[in-house]
């Protein structure tokens, strides 16, 4: 889990990115790939009473998780349970986010799992430090 001091946690609310579906012909850390298949899951950003953040908290350690219908609501307080039940700990959610990530197969019949943002569409406008990088590759 990544943390991070006092209350810096993002929350989305948009997402940026235009969907991507199985079959669709992409660009993907400069190299031309076709998605196989895509798994979504979910996470929590949660502020816990210490002040520390931590922006990928999965839903099994919230504590009476699986007994809740839908999402958590932003400011609900939970227990996290952290380590295994060794110990629960208060925190405050602050979003939840939906990480997406691409099966990929490459030209070179290799595969990757790889996060929609790591990858393009070929119609997409591509950031200038990829098309720097596109560039010296090609």
């Amino acid at each position: 889990m990544r943390y991070l001091p006092g209350n810096n946690a993002e929350s989305p609310t948009s997402n940026p990115f235009a969907p991507i579906v199985d079959g669709y012909a992409l660009l993907t850390r400069y190299y031309r790939g076709t998605v196989l298949s895509m798994t979504s899951e979910e996470y929590y950003v949660v502020s816990f009473d210490d002040g520390t953040v931590c922006e990928n908290l999965p839903p099994k350690d919230i504590e009476g998780y699986e007994r809740r219908n839908g999402s958590i609501a932003e400011g609900t307080m939970v227990l996290v349970n952290w380590k295994e039940g060794e110990a629960l700990y208060r925190a405050r959610v602050n979003s939840r986010r939906i990480c997406v990530t691409y099966q990929i197969r490459f030209e070179d019949e290799s595969c990757l799992g790889v996060r929609r943002e790591d990858v393009y569409k070929e119609r997409e406008e591509l950031p200038s430090r990829v098309r720097q990088k596109l560039v010296s590759v090609l």
